[in-house]
């Protein structure tokens, strides 16, 4: 199966420095703060969460100069911090200001 994909636009509420990995791929970590009201069973719910996020390569590079507090609509797919922990990181495909 193939579909792994979210979109979340929220607010940039930290940036890590950047960094290289051994074979020299830039890698930023982040963190996206969302708040919204959404539907659930039909009644109206007020959703807040902070989603931990990663960025390679060119990408790392411009997420690299954003500030906190940024709006942001962001893109890419879900996936474990490592094999052995299982917490999801949000891998970025896209980002834009917003």
């Amino acid at each position: 199966m193939n579909c792994n994909q979210v979109v979340i636009c929220g607010r940039i509420m930290e940036v890590e420095g950047l960094r290289y990995t051994p074979a020299g791929v830039a890698v930023v970590e982040l963190k996206i703060g969302h708040a919204s009201h959404q539907l659930e069973a039909g009644m109206r719910r007020r959703v807040e969460c902070e989603m931990p996020a990663v960025a390679l390569a060119d990408l790392a590079e411009t997420v690299s100069r954003m500030l906190p507090g940024t709006q942001v609509r962001s893109g890419g797919f879900l996936c474990g911090r490592s094999r052995v922990n299982r917490q999801l990181v949000l891998h970025l495909n896209s980002i834009d200001i917003i």
